[in-house]
């Protein structure tokens, strides 16, 4: 089985807005789309014949015109050559009687069924273009969806079909192995045959697995590095915005923040910025895979986790103890290396089932394999419990930066503030706590230098006053203010506000102002917990300028509260700030992270269930093929 589907060369421009539309390898429909993808994939290409006369007879599905030869045609599903001796089809049902008794059967029950009419276009040939088409359609969702061929036998299908086009009937199970899948599987293998070429080495990784058919499947991936430049990117970036005619339109890149793509965003010239996501994943594992105290205590706990899933009767046991303690029945969670969330969620299961832990570990059955003695030198509850504490907001930024549905530019800047407000020392706090949280915040002071040059977050109007950002309120907070100050995080507003007024007077010129209305003060809605609970702000203070200005009486509107959309309210105000409204239009798009772009390659499930375990080795290697190189 062959199968390149770890490929390099695949590079993906993302525009990111509010309906969060996916469009790939196609043409763009409407204003909506949110993804433009690089590589474009031939489509199947089954040239139909040219048919010089209609064929009336529903035997004709299964037949087609040789070529410069008038008195022979081919049948579709086994390649035999059938001579006409007449205009008579009687050769041509015969055959399909003698050699393809099952689609016999149904083309007697369908043509006993109807009427035969002089109308050409009562049912379509194979080999038209709108059964081509549909086919095409079919076999795609073969593909994709990982799909036992019998679907096409499927009598709900057929009626979906036939419904929806009377006119074409669906080829039989063996017309798209032989025909479709199998030229499918030619095109695209000569696709992946071309790269394998150009590849300067290639790495092959193999596993073998049976399938419940006692069928043994060897699987083969190539690996291989393309060339990955940032001026290869760049040229690579610029031919996908002249190809969909949107280089004059584009304002920002966003990608993580490695030598590579600092270059690219560099050179691209369109204004760039790092991946708040990736930054904060970075801080994250600064402690949680670097801190040695850390280290041995998750490397204890993954190690009791390990013991307690792989064997049947400490699960058993733990399974006892959450039943007596009257909790439900849950089995541990163990993290992925590559994902520092999952070590959260890891440590918030392990804490949960905290009693019932230090319960078996005074069983026999688990002290052959660590004593409760050798555990709490390594084990703290209460600091695992801080540690939890800890990592609490950045897995909740890390959410709400992921955000496709709404601007997440605009939130970086409370979202990062949010944070180094989090690890504010305590005086609850034990020494081992201390040094984490210190840790933490040397981290984000060399990863988060730049943030506060973010301008974005003043067009959002649940933060434009910075209320989140006022000196006062971190007088008592000396750690978070040192950080602060370290940032340079208290001149982001004017910052900002120079950036806004520059930006509103290139417009000015260009636009007619609307005359502005009475500011209308909404009241704020009542708090909801989330990230931004642990914020401090202060919203008493406000500007009294009242001067006619479109841009200084938005200074002195109040800001929205959090929970409302920002582009709802620009929408319902662009009469009232039509200058600003065109703002907030063009630079609310910005991600604050690559994520959309890297939702792009999750995997798309497994290939033998139990509904394909009947799938032969050929077939299955077609499908997979198709679906990792399409």
């Amino acid at each position: 089985m062959s199968n390149s589907d770890v490929n390099n060369s695949r590079l993906t421009s993302m525009n990111t807005n509010s309906s969060s539309s996916s469009i790939i390898n196609s043409t763009p429909t409407s204003p909506s789309t949110s993804s433009i993808c690089s590589t474009s994939t031939s489509s199947l290409s089954i040239t139909p014949r040219r048919i010089v006369k209609a064929k009336r007879s529903l035997v004709w599905r299964y037949f087609k015109d040789m070529k410069d030869d008038v008195l022979n045609v081919e049948c579709v599903l086994c390649s035999s050559v059938i001579t006409r001796k007449s205009t008579s089809t009687s050769n041509l049902l015969h055959h399909i009687q003698t050699q393809h008794n099952v689609e016999y059967q149904h083309l007697n029950k369908v043509m006993k069924s109807q009427t035969q009419t002089s109308d050409s276009t009562t049912r379509l040939p194979l080999t038209s273009d709108r059964s081509i088409h549909l086919t095409k359609l079919i076999a795609d969702l073969i593909i994709y969806n990982f799909l036992p061929l019998s679907i096409v036998e499927s009598p709900h299908l057929q009626a979906i079909l036939a419904e929806t086009e009377p006119s074409y009937i669906i080829p039989r199970r063996k017309y798209f192995t032989n025909n479709v899948l199998q030229e499918m599987y030619n095109e695209v293998q000569q696709k992946v045959y071309e790269e394998l070429q150009q590849a300067p080495g290639i790495c092959l990784t193999t596993d073998i697995w049976t399938s419940q058919a006692n069928q043994a499947y060897m699987t083969i991936t190539a690996h291989f590095i393309e060339n990955r430049t940032a001026e290869r990117i760049v040229e690579r970036l610029e031919s996908i915005c002249d190809k969909w005619s949107i280089s004059d339109k584009i304002i920002c890149l966003v990608s993580d923040t490695c030598p590579t793509m600092r270059k690219v965003g560099v050179e691209f010239g369109k204004g760039w910025i790092g991946c708040t996501d990736y930054l904060v994943n970075l801080s994250v594992n600064d402690i949680i895979r670097k801190q040695d105290e850390v280290i041995n205590m998750l490397s204890t706990i993954r190690y009791i986790v390990t013991y307690i899933r792989d064997s049947h009767l400490a699960n058993e046991m733990l399974n006892k103890y959450q039943r007596s303690f009257g909790f439900i029945e849950r089995q541990l969670i163990f993290d992925v290396i590559t994902r520092w969330n999952s070590t959260l969620y890891m440590l918030q299961r392990f804490i949960e089932e905290k009693i019932c832990v230090a319960a078996c570990l005074n069983e026999k059955l688990f002290q052959k394999h660590f004593t409760n003695a050798k555990v709490s030198k390594v084990i703290d509850w209460d600091v695992l419990e801080q540690l939890m504490v800890i990592l609490e907001p950045f897995e909740a930024a890390t959410r709400k930066l992921a955000s496709d549905s709404s601007p997440t530019l605009s939130i970086v800047l409370p979202v990062v503030t949010t944070l180094i407000t989090s690890l504010e020392d305590r005086s609850t706090d034990s020494s081992f706590i201390k040094k984490i949280k210190d840790a933490f915040r040397g981290s984000i002071q060399e990863r988060f230098k730049e943030i506060y040059e973010n301008k974005l977050v003043l067009l959002d109007p649940r933060w434009k006053d910075f209320t989140f950002l006022q000196r006062p309120s971190y007088q008592n907070h000396v750690e978070t203010l040192s950080l602060l100050n370290k940032l340079q995080a208290f001149e982001a507003k004017q910052l900002a506000y120079l950036y806004l007024q520059e930006q509103y007077n290139s417009l000015l010129g260009n636009n007619l102002a609307v005359p502005p209305v009475n500011t209308q003060q909404n009241e704020e809605k009542e708090k909801e917990f989330d990230l931004f609970d642990i914020m401090i702000t202060n919203r008493n203070n406000t500007s009294s300028n009242n001067r006619d200005s479109e841009l200084l009486i938005y200074e002195n509107e109040r800001e929205i509260h959090r929970n409302e959309s920002p582009l709802e309210w620009w929408y319902a105000n662009q009469t009232k700030y039509p200058i600003l409204s065109q703002l907030a239009d063009k630079y609310l798009c910005i991600s604050g992270t690559s994520v959309p772009s890297e939702r792009m390659f999750s995997a798309t499930g497994h290939l033998t269930s139990d509904r394909r375990s009947r799938l032969t080795p050929e077939n299955a290697d077609i499908l997979l093929f198709l679906n990792k190189n399409r």
